[in-house]
């Protein structure tokens, strides 16, 4: 199981990394910072070289076929351990988002699938090539995701896919848990969750 901090900020970034445990970040392109496409690039850029090996997921802001593959293309230019994060507003552009994750993983460009919120969309990304899966843990309630994450798991193990199950929106030590247990391959949190999980009271038996 990896841990991934869901922000662009350096400084918070760099104090976790420091402890072992961050094993990569999430950042949508609004996190980054500059007024400028030039600048959000320049941020990327430097955030992705201070993590790496460790792989830096954005989410591209677009949901037309075109901008999203030019998107993820300049994003993979930038630097090598960045995935570009694919998504749906509609179930009228579930289509085409799949269209572009099958045409950029032809291109050897690994992608992070967020349309993910019933099996069924699971299976369809997984099958149309995405390297990752995101399920959103605010969209449901504890027992439905955890239910989602482990149907997902025993699918892709059964069938032999290496797609990996990423939960975001993970807040404390019990969705933590539930969702590592359930078959998680990343969790996703923010680094105030990450420190509540170290303010945690100790107990000695």
């Amino acid at each position: 199981m990896q841990i991934f901090l869901t922000t662009a900020n350096i400084d918070e970034i760099e104090a976790l990394l420091s402890l072992g445990v961050i094993d990569g970040v999430i950042a949508s392109t609004h996190d980054l910072h500059g007024d400028t496409r030039e600048d959000r690039d320049i941020d990327a850029k430097q955030l992705a070289r201070r993590i790496a090996p460790r792989h830096l997921h954005i989410e591209i802001p677009s949901d037309e076929r075109d901008k999203m593959v030019w998107q993820a293309r300049r994003l993979r230019c930038i630097a090598y351990n960045i995935v570009p994060m694919v998504g749906a507003q509609d179930h009228e552009s579930l289509r085409s988002s799949l269209e572009v994750v099958r045409f950029l993983e032809d291109e050897n460009i690994p992608v992070n699938c967020t349309i993910c919120d019933s099996f069924g969309e699971a299976v369809l990304a997984v099958k149309a090539g995405a390297s990752y899966i995101s399920l959103y843990g605010r969209r449901m309630n504890n027992g439905r995701r955890q239910a989602l994450i482990q149907k997902v798991r025993q699918w892709l193990d059964l069938w032999g896919y290496t797609a990996k199950i990423v939960v975001q929106g993970i807040r404390d030590a019990d969705e933590m848990e539930q969702a590592s247990l359930a078959g998680a391959h990343i969790l996703a949190l923010s680094p105030q969750a990450v420190t509540r999980l170290l303010e945690v009271p100790m107990h000695y038996e």
